[in-house]
């Protein structure tokens, strides 16, 4: 069937079905066991894709799932396989399932629904995707919402995901000290094995195009959701935004969503391409007749990942947080950057020593993401270490500080490990990460790589004391003033 057919079909309002003739198998990750092999078959030939007129729905649905399916790239049959989920599900008025989808080499822009057995074409146009990912974000939020009105929205962003590091700014990003390219590209994760892509020049967020070679930076995330809820939910926040992509899960990425979203669902680790479960927590909220709570929603799509994933997978990781108490963590961690700034004009050895055993000790999620927790964990027995040894000197000039620095840092983790408690609201993990807490945040190992200038310039890096405590250290740990533009740090009186 031609395009000009389709479009005809389109004009004189006609509905008929699509059948591919040919089955495409999907191919998992090279070390799933042939148990995801057998799960991810995806008999195209049964699927049917119905040319329907776009009609306002009548019903007020209670939730509505717009999936930002940006297929441009590997990934484009790992969105088959979720498209074949999806259709597992019963058709309710209770729950709407949209997708708007981009297809590798395609000038449409596809827009569906998805219904037990069948997906409909209910408004594809012909204009190309990857173009100014921002805009249409929100192109296909305001076709959802008012097309589809429901009292819950849920915007999942489907594709390869960059984390909260924003590369590519940088003279030299992140390689190692003394590596060779080839030595740094050996090292990199195939981006064909999971929803993880390797970026460099200041390409770090999610909804890659192929061929436009365009993306959505965080802080263009962070714009769109914040005109949503602005312009086309009245001032409401989104109630859940889902990142089915990896390293997403990173604090400073929902910290950016505090003002526009309730939650967001990610995952801290790289993502298998097959990526969310959503016939699983789908199928339970249809069930339901979409009556449950978005944060009830986000805990079922957790939990569908964790079953999906752990009989086949030691190194998933999936969380949702409440990007409310995002402030709360971020007065946190401005505490303790500072105190550890403060310890560092007292004593220089001992607060590079506290921040470089903290780094050789806290449980790395990915490359230069460490668990947030694990790091206040470790942070928070060093000054209890350093002060049982210090203690004894109190009554010497200059200890008297130096000990004053480490119960600040002891007061000011403890509170940290409190809001981390309040932000995240469900964590599941494999057994690779034992203990993570579902949240992630940037920290380079500073024996190794430089904190990179972009993400010192983010959106997060400007208002935060973190990445300046980041910078101060490169500055020792590395040559790096010639690396990083940052003004002079002035510890607190």
């Amino acid at each position: 069937m031609n395009f000009l057919s389709i479009l005809l079909s389109i004009f004189l309002g006609l509905s008929y079905v699509v059948n591919p003739s040919q089955s495409i198998e999907i191919q998992p990750e090279p070390h799933k066991n042939e148990e995801m092999l057998n799960r991810t078959k995806v008999p195209l030939s049964e699927e049917k894709i119905e040319l329907a007129m776009a009609t306002k729905a009548t019903i007020l649905a209670e939730y509505t799932l717009l999936v930002i399916m940006e297929g441009d790239n590997n990934l484009h049959s790992m969105g088959d396989f979720n498209l074949q989920q999806m259709m597992k599900i019963p058709t309710s008025t209770s729950v709407n399932i949209l997708v708007q989808r981009h297809k590798p080499n395609s000038n449409l822009t596809l827009r569906y629904k998805v219904e037990q057995g069948r997906i409909l074409d209910v408004g594809s146009i012909n204009k190309p995707l990857g173009v100014n990912p921002e805009q249409e974000v929100f192109d296909a939020a305001e076709w959802a919402i008012r097309t589809y009105p429901s009292k819950h929205f849920i915007l999942d962003l489907w594709n390869h995901g960059g984390g909260a590091e924003e590369r590519g700014k940088s003279k030299n990003w992140l390689l190692p000290a003394g590596a060779s390219e080839v030595e740094e590209a050996s090292r990199k994760i195939d981006a064909s094995q999971s929803k993880d892509i390797v970026l460099p020049e200041d390409q770090k967020g999610i909804l890659y195009s192929d061929t436009t070679g365009k993306f959505l930076s965080n802080e263009a995330m962070s714009r769109v959701c914040s005109r949503i809820s602005r312009e086309l939910l009245g001032g409401r926040k989104i109630d859940i935004v889902g990142c089915d992509a990896c390293l997403m899960q990173g604090f400073e990425i929902g910290w950016g969503l505090k003002n526009s979203a309730d939650f967001l669902v990610a995952s801290t680790n790289t993502e298998p391409g097959q990526g969310w479960s959503y016939d699983d927590f789908l199928g339970e909220l249809v069930a339901k007749r979409g009556l449950m709570t978005p944060e009830l929603v986000c805990h079922k799509s957790v939990e569908a990942y964790a079953n999906f994933y752990t009989p086949i997978a030691k190194d998933y990781t999936q969380s949702y947080v409440r990007t409310s108490q995002a402030g709360s963590v971020l007065d946190c961690l401005n505490k303790i950057s500072i105190d550890i700034l403060n310890l560092k004009s007292y004593s220089r050895d001992i607060a590079h020593s506290m921040l470089t055993t903290a780094c050789t000790q806290t449980m790395y999620i990915h490359e230069n993401y460490a668990d947030l927790q694990s790091f206040a964990e470790e942070v928070s027995a060093l000054a209890s270490k350093y002060y049982s040894t210090y203690i004894k000197y109190s009554s010497q000039s200059g200890y008297r500080e130096i000990i004053n620095c480490l119960i600040n840092v002891t007061r000011d983790v403890a509170d940290l490990k409190n809001a981390i408690k309040n932000y995240v609201g469900c964590s599941r993990a494999g057994s690779a990460f034992p203990g993570t807490c579902g949240v992630s945040i940037y920290l380079p190992r500073f024996t190794h790589y430089y904190p990179t200038s972009s993400y010192i310039t983010s959106l997060f890096g400007r208002n935060s004391m973190w990445s300046k405590m980041l910078t101060m250290f490169c500055y020792e740990t590395r040559d790096a003033r010639d690396f990083l533009d940052v003004p002079e740090y002035k510890p607190a009186a």
